[in-house]
């Protein structure tokens, strides 16, 4: 099964105050897909977690052409589209009945929770499989040292933000930096572009500083820093189209 589809429907308390589904619900749905053909590859958690492993999302590209609706019904396609030593990637599609709505590539590790260092690939899987091309030319890029970002606001880790791993879920951190945009600013722009770096866990009752440095007029370099001892937990760029 080197593919597996699902389709979701976008449900009232998915979206945004546009009626619109929201970028992490977008990201809900390609975790739940990664997690679902993982277990059906015999790599899943269920798989893992016996041999005290775990799968943690390393960085992340997702492009938006448009935003499915509340009622709509969206196809969701993915696929693994590779390996090397120590990286997994993984690769998603949207589409409804007449487009491509979004795609996105991902970059996976799995981490032993013992020592919490990260397994060569070729300890846990081997998947020699067929899989259509790549979403995107290259693999999600690193993101260089974020410079003269200032901070735009700071978050407290609840209990609501942590995953079966006790730690913050990868989609509570895009969260955490769209919260940091301006109502003003929400309401006039769409996210096109999103590429992540995920650097260190945030855990429950952590201080996060949310800092961002406006590029341009329409991109924007993030950095999530841990609170307590300013450990960079994540960098990312958006990228956005103005709506007005």
């Amino acid at each position: 099964m080197t593919e597996m589809t699902h389709l979701y429907k976008i449900h009232s308390y998915e979206t945004d105050v546009t009626g619109k589904a929201r970028v992490t619900s977008l990201l809900n749905y390609m975790q739940e897909s990664a997690w679902n053909h993982a277990e059906a590859l015999n790599v899943g958690y269920s798989h893992l977690i016996e041999k005290k492993l775990v799968w943690v999302l390393a960085r992340l590209r997702l492009k938006i052409f448009q935003f499915p609706q509340w009622g709509d019904t969206v196809t969701l396609k993915t696929w693994p589209s590779g390996y090397d030593r120590l990286c997994c990637f993984r690769d998603f599609l949207f589409t409804n009945s007449q487009m491509e709505l979004a795609h996105a590539s991902s970059t996976w590790i799995v981490v032993d929770l013992v020592n919490r260092r990260p397994q060569r690939t070729e300890s846990y899987i081997n998947l020699d499989v067929e899989h259509p091309p790549p979403v995107f030319a290259e693999f999600v890029p690193k993101i260089g040292a974020i410079e003269a970002a200032n901070v735009v606001s700071h978050t407290r880790v609840q209990y609501s933000d942590l995953d079966v791993n006790s730690h913050v879920n990868n989609v509570k951190y895009i969260e955490f930096l769209f919260n940091s945009f301006s109502e003003e600013f929400l309401s006039q722009h769409r996210l096109e572009d999103l590429t992540v770096n995920y650097m260190n866990e945030a855990l429950l009752n952590d201080e996060i500083s949310i800092r961002t440095h406006q590029h341009q007029d329409h991109l924007f370099f993030h950095l999530l820093t841990r609170g307590k001892d300013k450990v960079e937990i994540l960098r990312a760029q958006t990228n956005w189209q103005a709506t007005k």
